[in-house]
């Protein structure tokens, strides 16, 4: 090893720290802004095609079916 190495290694192992800090409600802010943002991403991605969903005919069955039982 470097002497530049062992002096690095000797300064972590005397005064770890940790790499970041995160506190519960850090984390709970970032999962709810990452829902919103997938949430904005779907609502983008339907209106942006412009194309109406084609049902294929086991589609329209499985609607069917669906609907009688109700």
């Amino acid at each position: 090893m470097t002497e530049r190495i062992r002096v690095r290694a000797e300064n972590l192992i005397a005064y770890p720290r940790p790499t970041c800090m995160t506190y519960h409600k850090h984390e709970k802010d970032r999962f709810k802004l990452l829902a919103k943002l997938f949430d904005m991403l779907d609502k983008k991605r339907a209106t942006a095609s412009g194309k109406e969903e084609v049902l294929t005919l086991m589609d329209l069955l499985s609607v069917d079916v669906e609907e009688q039982k109700k």
